[in-house]
């Protein structure tokens, strides 16, 4: 039914002697999808602002492991102590 009925709304048009693929695609919109699609794009980012930002994440993840190995070794003192 779903195959059918667009074929069906094509065949009529044709028949009235008008362009049916073109009535089908302005009743769906299909043009104006299209469009808006077509308008956006991504912002240029430049490769050594990605190159920063990587630098930036990676000191503060190794500072992350820093403050963790640091809590872990504490944790473990802590248990060996109380043994």
């Amino acid at each position: 039914m779903a195959i059918f009925t667009p074929i069906a709304y094509i065949g009529v048009t044709y028949y009235q002697g008008e362009d049916g693929i073109a009535k089908l695609k302005e009743l769906v919109n299909i043009e104006k999808l299209k469009s808006i699609g077509e308008t956006k794009s991504l912002p240029e980012v430049e490769t050594s602002d990605i190159i920063k930002l990587k630098d930036e994440e990676i000191r503060l993840l190794k500072e992350e492991i820093k403050i963790l190995q640091e809590k872990l070794d504490l944790a473990t003192k802590q248990q060996a102590s109380t043994q």
